[in-house]
């Protein structure tokens, strides 16, 4: 009848429960402030230096105003409300003449005008003003209530009465005429005053939907209730003492009303509820039994959510939430006839007899008769002992329904119901075996399925079931074989199908189809056949025929058997949520599939393949159900064996078709830190950083007794749905980048969905480098780095077309000049050839001399131009090339001095070429013009700048008198081409000095 959800809380102590406008549950304990959604707690406790927190962590009472404002009143004294959507808290003040009336006991109170009154019980009222923000007693509208004895206070329901518990009785306060009634000044004729006003210190007052006053007090040292119907002028219930219940001490402290009508009562050892036809009280019961029953020392809060839950909050076991209107399942447990004690045995086998009543078999407890209210009856079975029956494994009717066939521990049991006897046979050849089935077929044989050796067969022609049978002197032994198709393991089911096929399923070999006409394997379903006939697991517990061309296999999972098309056409899984295996399966008139399991009951519609799931929490008792244990009623009730007893119950009666709610989103959580919901929600999409992108979603129905599922999807993550596990949460981790939009749904039982899709717009930024205005730059500074690239490369190209133009009209000019030179020389040769030999010689010495010239510059411009010459040490190479030419030709000795930087120095084709000629214009001057002996040439690099530095000791010249040479014009134009300074000092007899300084 009740289950308790108490994972999670924190405390075992509940002291208030109610209900938010959303349908989340609040929960009120000794150790802070609680939300459940139906799957998880959210505790709020209070925090040193935190005003924002709640201010103590007991609490006493929790109130939602008309406003739906959260009150919390703490056993501090402290009163204030909880803002449920920021989860902050705000004090309120409470001005008082005496603050020892903190110490009093203390009740806030809500009437229908939205009035909100903090009771001092004995002590006066205080009233709330928002405008202020306080509770004082200037705001009180009930004149002088401040200073009365007040022990409660409650308004009639749809007038402007305020009925006043005090210590002298009842007072009744008139809004409207500010009139008081009460004993000896009755004004306003109350006819309650004149009958039950005297009553003294009227406690937990109570109007319930019918008008009448519910209310408690204390009498000569009893505690009594009493009820006054104010329509009527009646006393429905008059001085009830519920001591006759109660053999305790016990306290009642409250009422409640359900939306059905039904009066509850609550307090110290209280806990029961009002019979109206009795006019008397019936207590739940209080002792743990299993996870359904209640145990309770006081009952502090009762509250009915809008579902017509009711929510119980214990002072000692935490909170019980239990629906009285939707207890389906009866349980029912046998009483073992020799200890007299409930029995421990698995109910195995049913059946119906012909007299109506039910016979059952337990293991080790015996076969068992039950009436239609499933009390035992006597077996009354010829031969059978009340005390010790044999174990019924199996019950099943022969083909003409004149005997029942027991499987038995060992053997096989025959009983006759029209002969009122019962015969026993144990065929050797089953070796003592248990009887797991045993099922007749349509020409009157017997299969029966062992524990362990497989199947064997009763053959009827060679044992029938005549006179003799019955008296117990047939020779069967003969008649049983053992099937030998099927090997020697434990059968689990045996069924026949509307052909007359027998279809028998093994614990592990799967499942066999026999036609009885000529007992051969005509199908065999396992893991290990081909796809039409293939199954998930070897073990079959449960096989029913569904419709005249539809068989249902149970392994694991459920196929369904198409008998025309002989193949499987449809494969469910069992959820993978409820870890459970399969024991029995029933179908009922409505075409569903009820399958029993280890961990409770499904209900399977083939159609839209939904399960809904019952377990103890829906009633059930015991949920570990028996393989093979079921049984359907001829009025359609369905009957599964469980472990120490069996389950029935009506399947047309469990309404479990509720419309699916909305999904709400209970929790958001960001790298594993929570935000605020309320806040998230009201946005038009949730914008995340790249590197703060996992995220975990948690979602609930807010239903607490409906029977739906849950599915989710990510668009742009999940290509489908996916159904939502038992924490109800969706983990995405490491999203990338992009919009996506997340969306959450329930279906009911039938597969309808909810009425709307709760979704949310989910954002993850890009990183900067992947934004399009990075992107677009990105762009944009590539097409400007292909431009100026192409920029770089066509002025390399135009720089090396203008070296080589400007090497090309050098190389031209020297050539022009050498051979002008050349031409002169010659002509003037010639002139001279006959009459001057030695002018002659002269001028043929020069046109040596100017082609040479003209040959080496034609070398180094070729030299020049080739790539493998751009390092310095292949110019470095040159220049000493050259430099040993000279000394070759003329008595000099020249020295190079150079540094490593300069001769790791790269340059470029016009730079070589250019310093080359500057180096071979000064050594060739140094070497022909000043008779030098010595030469030294030194190579720096210095900040940037490269040094080549000639000196010799020769005999020097004037600069004025030769800076109009044509060698040194040479130079200098050649420097300037390559933006080097040159710098040449000499004077006559001190030798000369070139300096070239070139920028690198």
């Amino acid at each position: 009848m009740h289950h308790s959800p108490s994972a999670g809380l924190a405390s075992n102590e509940v002291t208030a429960v109610t209900q938010d406008a959303t349908g989340y549950i609040w929960i009120g304990t000794n150790n802070g402030l609680q939300r459940f959604d139906g799957v998880r707690y959210e505790t709020f406790r209070s925090r040193q230096y935190d005003p924002t927190s709640i201010p103590n962590n007991v609490i006493i009472q929790l109130l939602f105003d008309k406003k739906k404002n959260l009150w919390l009143v703490t056993a501090d004294g402290k009163v204030g409300i909880f803002d449920t959507r920021r989860f902050v808290y705000h004090q309120a003040r409470v001005k008082l003449k005496d603050d020892s009336f903190l110490l009093h006991g203390r009740k806030l109170i809500c009437d229908d005008a939205g009035n909100i009154i903090l009771l001092f019980v004995g002590s006066g009222v205080v009233t709330w003003n928002e405008t202020n923000r306080e509770f004082s007693a200037q705001y009180n509208f009930i004149p002088n209530s401040a200073n009365w004895d007040i022990n409660d206070v409650v308004q009639q329901p749809g007038t402007k009465k305020y009925w006043i518990s005090t210590h002298r009785g009842m007072t009744i306060y008139n809004l409207l005429t500010h009139k008081f009634s009460y004993p000896g000044h009755n004004i306003e004729k109350e006819k309650y005053i004149d009958k039950l006003g005297t009553i003294p210190l009227p406690g937990n007052l109570f109007f319930d939907s019918s008008g009448r006053l519910w209310f408690d007090t204390w009498l000569g040292g009893g505690n009594f209730i009493y009820a006054y119907d104010l329509e009527n002028d009646h006393v429905v219930v008059e001085k009830y003492s519920l001591s006759p219940l109660i053999k305790n001490y016990y306290e009642i402290s409250g009422f409640i009303q359900q939306k059905n009508g039904t009066i509850w009562v609550k307090g110290l050892g209280v806990f029961g509820r009002f019979l109206e036809k009795e006019k008397q009280f019936q207590l739940v019961y209080n002792g743990y039994e299993n996870e359904q029953s209640i145990s309770y020392s006081r009952v502090n809060n009762l509250f009915e959510d809008r579902e017509e839950n009711i929510w119980i909050a214990s002072n000692t076991n935490g909170l019980y939430e239990f629906n009285p209107a939707a207890q389906f399942f009866t349980n029912v447990r046998q009483i073992n006839r020799g200890t007299k004690a409930p029995g421990d045995g698995s109910m195995m086998s049913f059946i119906q007899s012909k007299d109506k009543t039910l016979l059952a078999g337990a293991w080790g407890d015996g076969l068992y008769r039950f009436d239609s209210n499933y009390n035992m009856r006597p077996i009354n079975i010829r031969g059978f002992s009340e005390t010790m029956a044999p174990y019924a494994w199996s019950l099943s009717y022969s083909h003409d329904s004149s005997v029942t066939w027991m499987g038995t521990q060992p053997g096989i049991l025959a009983f006759n119901e029209a002969r009122h006897t019962s015969v026993y046979y144990n065929p050797r050849i089953m070796q003592n075996r248990t009887v797991r089935q045993a099922v007749e077929d349509m020409y009157g044989n017997l299969w029966m399925g062992t524990q362990s050796l497989g199947l064997f067969k009763w053959t009827v022609q060679k044992a029938r079931l005549d006179d003799s049978f019955w008296q117990g002197n047939a020779k069967c032994d003969d008649a049983v074989t053992q099937y030998e198709a099927i090997p020697s393991t434990q059968v689990q089911k045996i069924i026949n199908d509307k052909k007359g096929n027998v279809w028998v399923g093994t614990s592990g070999y799967g499942a066999f189809v026999i036609d009885p006409a000529n007992d051969k394997v005509i199908l065999h379903f396992g893991m290990n056949e081909p796809a039409e006939r293939k199954l998930l697991w070897n073990q079959v517990p449960a096989i029913l025929q569904y419709d005249d061309s539809t068989m249902v296999i149970a392994a694991n999972g459920i196929y369904l058997f198409n008998i025309n098309q002989q193949k499987i056409v449809t494969t469910i899984k069992i959820p993978e949520s409820i870890p459970s295996l399969i024991s029995a399966m029933e179908k009922d008139k409505n075409g569903y599939l009820w399958i029993s399991t280890t961990n409770g009951i499904f209900r399977l519609n083939p159609r839209s393949k939904i399960f809904v799931h019952f377990d103890r929490v829906d009633g059930i008792a015991n949920d570990l159900f028996i393989v093979a244990a079921s049984y359907t009623l001829p009025d359609g009730k369905i009957i599964f064996g469980a472990d120490n007893q069996f389950v029935v119950f009506d399947p047309m009666q469990v309404r479990i078709n509720e419309p699916a709610p909305d999904v709400a989103i209970a929790g958001f959580k960001l790298m594993n830190e929570s935000l605020l919901v309320d806040s998230l929600v009201k946005l038009n999409r949730i914008e995340l950083t790249p590197k703060n992108n996992s995220i975990t979603i948690a979602f609930s129905g807010l239903s607490y007794c409906g029977t739906y599922i849950i599915k989710y999807k990510l668009e742009g993550i999940d290509k489908e749905w996916k159904r939502a596990d038992q924490f109800n949460q969706a983990i995405y981790s490491y999203l990338p980048p992009g919009q996506y939009t997340f969306m959450v749904t329930s279906q009911d039982a039938e597969g309808n969905p909810s009425h709307n899709v709760t979704k949310l717009v989910i954002k993850v930024n890009p990183p900067f480098w992947k934004t399009w205005w990075f992107l677009g730059l990105a762009v944009f500074v590539f097409v400007a780095l292909l431009f100026w690239v192409d920029k770089q490369r066509m002025q390399k190209v135009r720089a090396t077309e203008s070296i080589r133009t400007r090497i090309a009209t050098s190389l031209t000019e020297d050539m022009s000049n050498s051979l002008s030179s050349i031409n002169i020389s010659s002509e003037l040769a010639k002139t001279k050839v006959d009459t001057d030999k030695e002018r002659t010689k002269e001028y043929i010495a020069q046109i040596s001399e100017t082609s040479n010239r003209m040959v080496q510059a034609m070398y180094d411009m070729v030299w020049s131009i080739d790539p493998k010459n751009d390092t310095m040490l292949n110019t470095i190479d040159r220049m000493k090339s050259f430099a040993v030419e000279i000394e070759s030709l003329h008595d000099i000795d020249i020295m190079f001095d150079i540094d490593e930087g300069a001769a790791d120095l790269h340059l470029d084709m016009a730079h070589r070429y250019e310093l080359l000629s500057v180096f071979k214009e000064a050594i060739m001057n140094a070497a022909k013009h000043s008779i030098a002996k010595h030469i030294q040439v030194s190579l720096r690099l210095k900040n940037s700048k490269f040094f080549l530095l000639i000196e010799d000791d020769g005999r020097g010249f004037d600069i004025n008198k030769a800076a109009l040479g044509r060698g040194m014009n040479d130079m200098r134009r050649r420097a300037a081409d390559i933006k080097a300074l040159l710098h040449i000092e000499s004077e006559e007899n001190t030798g000369t000095i070139v300096k070239l300084e070139m920028p690198v």
